[in-house]
Formats: C-alpha cells, structure tokens, sequence
C-alpha cells in the first residue's frame, strides 16, 4: 500500500502519472491481492480519473466487485449509466451494480431498477438477493 501513495504522492510525477500507473498495477499484477489494493487507491484518489479507471474495472474478473463498490462509495454520477448497464445484464454481479446504484441516489435510476423489481420472480438465493438489494436501492434513492 505504500508503493501506492508514493506513486500518487511522487514530487515528480503529477496527480495523473501516479493515477496511471496505480491502475497499471491494477490492471497487470500477478497478485490478486496486489490488484485488488490498487484498485482500492484509486478509490481513495476519487476524481473524475479514478471515475473513469473504475468504469473500465467493472468488466475486469478480478477487479469488478472492487471498482463497483468504490463507485458506489464516490457516489459520482458518472458511474450511473455504465453500473445500470450491468446491472440489466443479470448475472451474479447485478446484485453488486445495484447496490452502487442505491448509494449513488441518482433519481435517474429509479425507473430501471423499479422495472427490474417488477420483472424478479426471485425462485433462487441469488435471485433473492438481487430483490433485497433492489428494493434497498429504490428506498435510498426514493427517499433522496
């Protein structure tokens, strides 16, 4: 973790540098540990950079629960489209995207996931997952 900060605190790189070479770390390490903590520094930098890294882990096998969690901390609306997307795709990682979602409180999001409520006939444990967190969304984002 502290190759992280000295990489984003370097005198002689920027911000952006460091920014940058925290993701390749993320994005190339052999360690899924390694992954993982980068990714997490790239959370605690925050910013529209870190947004737009992020967004590019939510695809990434390792990295995708990280980077969807963080985005949901950040609550940055630039998150709102590429984590809805997902989330409609199914699978066993809506359930993550949907709970970014709920943090982010984005009203915008409300009709997608109310739609995607509705259409849940939850039979499995996954699927009944994915109703809590759907309806725990819609509560944060309906309450405002």
């Amino acid at each position: 973790m502290l190759l992280f900060l000295a990489l984003l605190g370097a005198s002689c790189c920027s911000r952006s540098d460091g920014l940058k070479d925290v993701a390749e770390v993320a994005r190339s390490a052999s360690s899924v540990k390694v992954r993982q903590d980068a990714c997490a520094q790239i959370a605690e930098v925050g910013g529209s950079e870190a947004v737009e890294v992020l967004v590019d882990f939510l695809d990434d096998e390792v990295l995708w629960y990280c980077a969807a969690h963080s985005l949901g901390e950040l609550r940055d609306p630039r998150a709102l489209r590429p984590l809805l997307d997902r989330a409609q795709a199914g699978g066993d990682r809506s359930f993550k995207m949907v709970w970014a979602l709920g943090e982010i409180r984005d009203p915008q999001a409300l009709p997608v996931l109310e739609a995607m409520s509705r259409s849940l006939q939850p039979s499995t444990e996954q699927e009944q997952r994915l109703k809590r967190t759907l309806d725990e969304a819609i509560a944060k984002i309906s309450a405002g």
